[in-house]
């Protein structure tokens, strides 16, 4: 049986304070990863990650939307369906970034102008996630 690590889950350098359900999706995605699970894998039942992660039904959704949303998982309806690891694929990462681009209104050539920092700056450990760190307006 796969779980779901209990706990809290900090945000980044304690500065702001996350939704739960962003706190449950990150709870999910280190279940995923922690357990080495694949594409195809499926996850709890909504009702055992409900009592696992002591929060509401809407909640659980709302964090497996957002999983789903990014591409990380698939939500399987009817009997046998749930939750589904998806594969991460770049082309999610880069539909994501783009609604960052439009919020900064960068542009192809703002990446390219001089400066001393990029418009969105990015993790520099090759392993991590990009997800922005700072934005310049």
């Amino acid at each position: 049986m796969i779980e779901i690590p209990a706990g809290p889950v900090s945000s980044e350098a304690g500065r702001w304070k996350p939704k739960t359900a962003e706190t449950v999706a990150r709870r999910v995605v280190q279940t995923i990863v922690s357990g080495g699970l694949t594409a195809g894998d499926k996850l709890p039942r909504e009702a055992e990650m409900v009592e696992h992660c002591g929060v509401g039904r809407e909640t659980l959704r709302e964090a497996l939307r957002l999983l789903e949303t990014q591409g990380l998982i698939t939500l399987r309806r009817g009997p046998g369906g749930g939750p589904v690891v998806a594969s991460a694929d770049a082309v999610n990462l880069g539909r994501i970034s783009t609604l960052y681009y439009q919020m900064t209104g960068a542009t192809t050539s703002s990446w390219s102008r001089p400066g001393p920092w990029p418009r969105v700056c990015w993790p520099s450990a090759p392993h991590a996630i990009p997800t922005p760190r700072c934005v310049r307006g």
